[in-house]
């Protein structure tokens, strides 16, 4: 799974390369929910000269982040005590706070907005993986599509959390073709990012899921007979100015 992951997070990472910080080689970065360590290990080998620190919660996938990159600084701590974290390793700021599926249980997109808000410094970004739109089939499995008056409520609630005089806010869609081995690959991470953002599917086996992926539209084999599907990661980026 560790593969897997590795290659999600660093297309969806050259895809994010246009909203990153011009300058942030030799700055500050914070991965927010880093469980086990992935995307820290490609920020830290994509900027070598900046300081990457891995913010995660659980004690297991700490340990295995531990065990994945030294280069990284971990910090093992509950959501409530990030901020006063945050605030004494960078007092003025990250040059990039970056939360790819990694909301705390319960926490909606304007919940993490609002937390992260007053870390970023000027010229800094903060990029948050939209909670449950993960990919094509977490809407499917969660039981629909939110309304649109609710995506306006959540924007009009951003909009007032990052005031236009101060951030450029924006919203980016990340889309590619994943190749799998196995379609049971696919269909233990489908199981294991939904685990990761609180969602109930309705599909509660890897067998299930299996079945369900294998008459999926988003779903097709290669010509090899490997397992072929299109992922979507939408983010909210949010530029200080």
């Amino acid at each position: 799974m560790s593969r897997l992951y590795h290659d999600l997070y660093e297309r969806t990472l050259t895809d994010l390369w246009p909203h990153l910080p011009q300058d942030i080689e030799g700055g500050r970065i914070a991965d927010l929910g880093c469980h086990d360590g992935v995307m820290s290990d490609i920020l830290v080998a994509t900027f070598p000269k900046s300081r990457v620190y891995g913010f995660g919660q659980s004690r297991q996938g700490m340990d295995r982040a531990r065990s994945l990159s030294k280069a990284v600084s971990w910090v093992e701590m509950p959501p409530s005590g990030w901020a006063d974290e945050l605030r004494q390793i960078a007092p003025g700021g990250f040059d990039l706070l970056i939360s790819h599926g990694g909301a705390a249980m319960g926490d909606n997109l304007t919940d993490i907005a609002d937390r992260f808000r007053p870390h970023i410094k000027p010229g800094g970004r903060l990029i948050v993986q939209v909670p449950v739109t993960l990919n094509g089939w977490m809407q499917v499995f969660s039981g629909g599509v939110v309304g649109a008056q609710d995506y306006l409520k959540t924007y009009a609630q951003l909009t007032e959390i990052f005031p236009k005089t101060d951030f450029d806010l924006k919203f980016w869609s990340s889309r590619y073709m994943q190749v799998f081995d196995d379609l049971t690959d696919l269909a233990e991470l489908v199981m294991a990012q939904a685990a990761r953002v609180n969602v109930a599917l309705l599909a509660p086996t890897v067998e299930d899921t299996y079945a369900r992926l294998s008459g999926d539209n988003n779903v097709s084999a290669t010509a090899d007979g490997h397992g072929c599907a299109g992922l979507e990661h939408v983010f909210l980026v949010a530029c200080r100015r």
